[in-house]
């Protein structure tokens, strides 16, 4: 099942792909909506506080492309 973004408040940045580049994101204000299929390479960030719903019909895992960046191996 999709998971599904939705903004609250803030802005959230959402970009494509294996590797961080915040010049390929786009931000996505309160109302925003984004929804990504299983397993597709994402990341995202905030500059500011911002409120997000996920949602989606388990179940559901972070996957880091790159396990340095999971901070369950620190």
């Amino acid at each position: 099942m999709n998971e599904r973004v939705t903004v609250i408040s803030g802005t959230f940045h959402v970009g494509l792909g294996e590797k961080f580049d915040d010049t390929k994101a786009r931000a996505l204000p309160a109302g925003g909506f984004f929804s990504f299929p299983p397993k597709s390479a994402h990341f995202a960030f905030v500059k500011e506080e911002t409120v997000v719903q996920l949602s989606t019909i388990g179940p559901w895992a972070l996957h880091y492309v790159d396990p340095k960046d999971d901070p369950r191996n620190k």
